[in-house]
């Protein structure tokens, strides 16, 4: 499970310039967005996907993470948890 270790990302970078958000559908299997926060002890933001943001970056597999450089710039897109490219991404 990606999220508690998603919020130590949030929670070492929250005084930079590094913004963590979280987006699903298909909630209450087996969680609602609120119930996701709650569990897990989230602080960043999880919106519910009914826009479909993940469509924009995702292959089919979840979770898929993205890191946006401030230019808008993709600068990493995959899917499963790999928290050590992720944070050499952000640095």
């Amino acid at each position: 499970m990606e999220a508690p270790q998603t919020e130590y990302i949030w929670q070492n970078y929250i005084n930079e310039p590094v913004v963590v958000i979280a987006a699903g559908f298909d909630w209450n299997q087996p969680y609602s967005c609120l119930q996701w926060g709650t569990e897990f002890g989230l602080t960043y933001p999880i919106l519910d996907d009914v826009t479909n943001i993940y469509g924009l970056f995702g292959t089919g597999y979840i979770p898929h993470n993205i890191v946006i450089g401030g230019d808008g710039e993709v600068l990493y897109s995959a899917f499963g948890y790999n928290q050590i490219s992720i944070i050499n991404y952000i640095n």
